[in-house]
């Protein structure tokens, strides 16, 4: 970017973009960067190895905190710094959220609960994506609720996920079985973030 621009102020950087090539590549180095922080697809596969690898309150953090501020920036950034590409960069993005809501879907089944809520974060990375493909108040407005509404789902999740795996010391759904007559109120607090989610 610099190399075709000559600055690195983001207020500066809009007047000079004329979509050449060397900017479209500069533009796919920040997006991929940025995708891999969100987890969106081609740049989701460390998303669920490290997931389950991870204690759950890394894990929390990591899908909550760390995909919530990424999204704000690169928010932020498409709409103010690459406004002029906002034909190129749109494109890319319709590709990468469709691939991230199917893809993720699709791999749902899991026996591991973490690994199921990786897959979930990669899906919901598209849906978040949708509030900043649109470039507009509402969409940023949109993007603020739905990560509001997705953190405190997560986190509930991840709370329910941590004691249980206390108790049994795995992360499996057969964990879950029966949950309502043990802890009702963990299944509650589970079922209603689940469907939040």
């Amino acid at each position: 970017i610099y190399g075709t621009v000559g600055t690195l102020y983001f207020d500066d950087i809009p007047a000079h973009l004329d979509g050449s090539a060397l900017q479209i590549m500069a533009f796919v180095f920040f997006f991929s960067g940025m995708g891999f922080k969100l987890s969106l697809v081609p740049f989701h596969l460390w998303t669920a190895d490290v997931y389950e690898g991870a204690p759950s309150v890394v894990t929390a953090y990591l899908s909550v905190i760390s995909k919530g501020s990424a999204a704000f920036v690169l928010m932020t950034i498409l709409i103010k710094t690459f406004a002029p590409m906002v034909d190129q960069w749109q494109e890319i993005l319709y590709w990468v959220i469709i691939a991230s809501i199917t893809l993720a879907n699709l791999f749902l089944r899991q026996e591991n609960l973490k690994r199921l809520m990786a897959f979930s974060s990669i899906s919901q990375a598209g849906y978040i994506m949708l509030g900043v493909i649109a470039g507009t108040q509402q969409g940023m407005a949109s993007l603020v609720y739905y990560v509001l509404i997705y953190m405190f789902a997560n986190l509930s999740v991840f709370a329910v996920i941590t004691i249980i795996a206390l108790r049994a010391q795995r992360f499996t759904l057969e964990e879950y079985n029966g949950l309502y007559s043990t802890n009702p109120k963990l299944a509650f607090l589970m079922t209603l973030a689940l469907f939040s989610l």
